[in-house]
């Protein structure tokens, strides 16, 4: 068969337009090596993110350590660990932005620091995810029995189940609208909470205290940095502060893993003692005995593959042929404006061949 050159026209491409003829390989382009489709817009992502950040100890579990430290105890408390986690997040966000992989921190931890090291890190997610479910099911029961005392258990569980497998065995854009609207609930209700917080503290309460005067005043990455001459400037994010931001989110989660369940010690109570540290047990057990049967090695920050997926995340950002639609936008498309703008991208493609 005689070789023939392949070209592809842009049809989106103007008569003469520079790059309007490129040659490449023929072949579709995928949203990323999975063949998983990207189904979720501007909007549901960014409300997720913020839903998943307001959780129930927001609403639940702040009462103890309300009535135990005092409110100034707990704002600090609630700052200074907000601080450290944007400094763990920075160390993410530079990552995922260069490799927005399937499995996300799951799969750039068996990548690029050890396979074993992934496997460790995938059970100690799905432990924490599995029991968290049943803890805001508890959580839920113990909001509704503080109004009404007349509401069946088993039911509200039962109806949590329901709702949980529902939401997730939907299409993904239907998963993703419902997760809009819950998560906008979560961001009503806290704000609601503030509220009704700060009125109740200031006097307009049955007991007309004024608490607000009652205050008490209680209170990987750095590889990458250090042993690979790279331009991180280059990347899609760059993080500020590293690697030294790495290391002090490193150090404070480690001291934060190891002291977060004193209660158990003061005095000793074996229940609270695994409730806090069964998984700093288990993981390790997790690590050792994957390494030792699949013979994983360490990734050295030498060999660590910072392409990877690179060549197809770029393909697929080279199909917009405008910016994608933004947050505001999107949010202004749910009140019927701006509904013209969409997503630009390359449609199909228009083959040539010349022998």
């Amino acid at each position: 068969m005689e070789n023939k050159e392949i070209k592809y026209i842009d049809e989106h491409a103007t008569p003469g337009e520079k790059h309007a003829y490129v040659d490449v390989l023929p072949g579709e382009v995928s949203d990323n090596v999975d063949k998983l489709q990207r189904r979720l817009n501007n909007r549901q992502i960014q409300l997720i993110a913020i839903g998943v950040s307001i959780g129930t100890a927001l609403f639940v579990s702040i009462g103890g350590g309300l009535a135990k430290g005092g409110p100034l105890s707990l704002f600090l408390a609630y700052t200074v660990y907000s601080a450290m986690l944007g400094l763990v997040n920075n160390c993410m966000a530079e990552m995922t932005c260069l490799q927005p992989v399937s499995g996300g921190f799951i799969s750039m931890a068996g990548k690029w620091v050890d396979d074993a090291f992934g496997f460790m890190a995938g059970w100690n997610f799905f432990f924490y995810e599995a029991l968290l479910i049943p803890f805001e099911i508890t959580a839920l029961n113990l909001v509704l029995s503080f109004w009404r005392d007349d509401i069946p258990t088993a039911a509200v569980c039962a109806g949590c189940i329901v709702l949980y497998a529902l939401i997730n065995i939907l299409a993904v854009r239907a998963y993703g609208e419902a997760e809009f609207w819950l998560s906008r609930g979560k961001v009503f209700l806290i704000f609601m909470l503030f509220m009704f917080t700060f009125i109740t503290m200031v006097g307009r309460n049955p007991q007309h205290d004024d608490m607000a005067g009652q205050l008490d005043h209680g209170w990987w990455h750095h590889r990458l940095h250090c042993h690979v001459r790279i331009d991180r400037n280059a990347f899609p994010y760059t993080g500020w502060f590293q690697p030294y931001c790495g290391w002090i989110g490193l150090v404070w989660m480690t001291i934060i893993v190891i002291f977060y369940g004193y209660s158990a010690f003061t005095p000793w109570d074996v229940g609270t003692f695994f409730s806090y540290y069964t998984m700093v047990i288990v993981a390790p057990m997790l690590y050792v005995g994957w390494k030792l049967i699949k013979r994983t090695k360490k990734v050295s920050a030498l060999e660590a593959d910072l392409v990877w997926e690179r060549p197809v995340v770029d393909a697929y950002k080279a199909t917009f042929i405008s910016p994608p639609v933004g947050f505001w936008t999107e949010m202004l498309q749910l009140v019927g404006l701006k509904r013209a703008k969409k997503d630009d991208r390359r449609g199909s493609i228009i083959l040539t061949t010349s022998g």
